[in-house]
Parts: C-alpha cells; structure tokens; sequence
C-alpha cells in the first residue's frame, strides 16, 4: 500500500495523465536558493515566438540555479533578446534555441553577434526512442529529474505554473510523450514558453560514461611491428617447449625399450 500512495503521490496520475513534475518537488525549488559562485558559466534556453500571442522567452541560468527569465511581446525580438544575454556576456557558455520554425533564423543571429549558440529542434526524434516519444519528451523527462534530484533553484511563481500544468502520457507504443501544446494553453491561457526554455537550458541529457576502447595497432606501425615480434617470440617459445616434451617422451620411450629388451634376454 505504501508503495502504491508514493507512487500516487509522485506523478499525480489524473485524466488519463501524469503530471510531469508534481507541486511540493516545485515548492522545494522556489523555497531554494542558487548559491552563490564566484566564477560561472551561464546557459541561456531562448523559447522563439513569430508575431502573434506567443511570447519570446529567454531564461538565464547557472548549474541548476534561475538566474533571470524575461518575456517579449516583439515580433522581431532579436534586439532585446540580444540585449538580454549582454547582461552575461563575459559567462555565457552557450545559448540554446528552440530551432524549429523561424527559430533558425534566430539562432544563426546569434552565431553570428559573436555567441556560441546551439538550435535544438524539440520535435526531433529522440536518442533514445524505444523510451521518448520525440526531443521534447525526452528533455522535458531529464529536466524532471533534475527537479527529483532538487538541483533546481529560484523558480518563480509563473514558471511554477506553468510546469504544473505540463502532463506525460505513455502512448500505444509504450513511449513517454508530453501532452500536446494545445490542451497546456487551455488550461494555462497562454503558451507555455517559460516552461520551455527552461527545458532548453536545464534539460540537456545526461553525458554517456566515458569507456577507452584500444584500437588494435597497425601491422606496419612500429607498435604493430614489435606485437608481431612479441606473437613470434611466444609462438617460438611455445613451439620450443613442445618440441622440448616430445623429445622428453621419447627419451624415455626408448629407456622403457631398453629395460624391457634386458628383461627379455636375462636367462
């Protein structure tokens, strides 16, 4: 029973969905507070909206901590999208842009005012399909885990509702899939781009366990030469010690003819 109401408790199973990141782990973020360090790297997710009621969003962060998130109602935000990211010119590691759509426009802007910035197009198909639906489920599901981990810090109250509002659904194929952007605007009122950019900045997948794998050495590579010299050596010492016990054996074989010969002739 124990198990089944923290289970319950933790994904909030309701309509059909889990919620993706349940209150209280939300609450612990927003009571958090980011550290203070002295030398940082900032990581910035841009949201990218065209003209319309959507917003541009750009959210600063540092480790797991929110360091600053603005929103922008311009058609054309690259101006204070730019402006924004100045205000951490000398630690920004690399900006990552939702780069679907006009999104890839914005992110070669950036490239191109000097910033190291990556495009991210969250409906691609995930690294690890058997389990993600597309990108967006599978940054959205590390991001989650982050939050499970408490490494997020200085959320605010709109991101919190936001995040709250987010479900996941396991479809036919047995893949976790985020609830469309529709259903999260019903409820919401508007999109949930701050959600979103944080995902972009926080939600980058785990890097895989570094393993050194030997190449074998090339025959006419001086390393190849001396390997295949140490083989002939082991192959020679190998053979010479074979050679070594049949001479052994037959040795004695002849010593065992010898003593059987004298008993034969002894009267």
């Amino acid at each position: 029973m124990d198990r089944a109401v923290t289970r319950l408790d933790e994904n909030e199973f309701t309509k059909g969905r889990w919620r993706l990141t349940v209150n209280w782990r939300l609450e612990q973020a927003q009571r958090r507070l980011p550290g203070c360090v002295q030398r940082f790297d900032v990581i910035i997710g841009v949201d990218v909206a065209g003209p319309g009621r959507d917003r541009t969003v750009a959210c600063a962060t540092c480790g797991g901590a929110i360091l600053e998130t603005q929103a922008f109602t311009d058609a054309d935000a690259r101006g204070p999208v730019l402006e924004f990211i100045g205000r951490f010119k000398d630690h920004v590691k690399v900006v990552r842009v939702d780069s679907s759509g006009i999104g890839f426009y914005f992110c070669e802007h950036l490239r191109s005012e000097g910033y190291r910035s990556v495009g991210i197009n969250v409906g691609s198909a995930s690294s690890e399909p058997e389990r993600f639906r597309n990108l967006k489920a599978q940054r959205f599901w590390h991001l989650r885990e982050r939050f499970q981990r408490g490494e997020v810090a200085g959320l605010s109250d709109e991101i919190l509702a936001e995040l709250a509002s987010i479900s996941y659904l396991i479809n036919a194929r047995g893949q976790t899939e985020i609830e469309d952007k529709a259903s999260v605007k019903a409820a919401l009122g508007h999109s949930p781009d701050l959600a979103e950019a944080l995902m972009l900045a926080l939600g980058e997948l785990p890097p895989e366990p570094f393993a050194y794998i030997p190449a074998p050495a090339r025959a006419d590579s001086l390393a190849g030469f001396f390997r295949a010299a140490e083989n002939s050596n082991r192959l020679y010492a190998d053979g010479q010690a074979l050679a070594d016990a049949e001479d052994r054996a037959d040795v004695r074989g002849r010593q065992a003819d010898r003593r059987f010969n004298r008993r034969q002739a002894w009267p």
